[in-house]
């Protein structure tokens, strides 16, 4: 696998960050790729308090997460994670996950745009540090996009609004927070099945108290996502989950030993 780890970070999962199955939770990932990028950027001098002092911040476009193997609760991981690709307004970055003994967990490709604070318009024009440059041309998901498709005619599966947990400091609901919507539509039955790979895409912010819907489809070995805003029918998020075929890499816990 393509590599470029200018910066390695120790990171783990903890029991919440699996589902009765053992699988993984997409927003567990989520949450891993979220925390490893905010820790790179405030090394490079680009962190949430820098941006701010731009009146900026870097916000997530989508995500594509390949998922190799499900390390057990608080096992190490070692993410080594690096700029990619810079196409403006995106900015682009890959990042990948070993255990102790090298071998691969997951596998991730992140997309970014920046927007101002004051006005929440997108910034076109951010220049990075120029030892970033164009960004290195290595990609760890090389068929990774800025935006994520679904199909037309997805079912409405459950409506509900923003609570004020799922809320971050930039007053909008976090990234991660989309997946965990995705996963509460689904059936208990498929809940225990692996995530394989999963894409998320983010259109357009879900804020505090707002209603929104979100609409499914399903195959053999996919699942689709929508989640639309009820003011005015845009679309907040999209998402597809592919399933592994078989299990064995889930991670399982002895209850006798909790």
């Amino acid at each position: 696998m393509p590599e470029k780890n200018d910066f390695l970070y120790e990171c783990a999962l903890y029991s919440a960050d699996f589902l009765p199955g053992g699988a993984v939770k997409p927003s567990a990932l989520l949450n891993l790729i979220q925390g490893v990028a905010g820790r790179h950027l405030m090394r490079i001098g680009l962190g949430a308090r820098d941006m701010a002092n731009r009146d900026a911040a870097f916000v997530l476009s989508s995500v594509t997460a390949e998922i190799f193997r499900s390390p057990a609760p608080e096992e190490p991981l070692f993410c080594g994670t690096w700029h990619s690709q810079t196409k403006p307004p995106f900015f682009r970055r890959d990042l990948v996950f070993r255990d102790s003994f090298g071998s691969v967990s997951f596998a991730a490709a992140a997309f970014s745009v920046v927007i101002g604070l004051s006005d929440r318009k997108l910034v076109r024009r951010f220049e990075l540090p120029p030892e970033l440059g164009a960004g290195s041309g290595i990609f760890a998901v090389e068929d990774a996009r800025t935006s994520v498709r679904v199909p037309s005619g997805l079912e409405p599966a459950m409506t509900r609004k923003v609570l004020n947990s799922e809320l971050d400091i930039l007053g909008h609901v976090n990234n991660a927070r989309y997946a965990e919507f995705a996963v509460d539509a689904l059936s208990p039955e498929q809940t225990r099945r692996q995530v394989r790979r999963f894409s998320i895409g983010f259109s357009a912010e879900l804020t505090e108290g707002e209603a929104f819907r979100v609409q499914t489809g399903r195959n053999e070995d996919m699942a689709f996502f929508e989640g639309v805003r009820e003011r005015d029918g845009r679309r907040s998020f999209s998402a597809v989950f592919e399933y592994a075929k078989a299990p064995p890499f889930c991670c399982t816990l002895d209850p006798a030993v909790v």
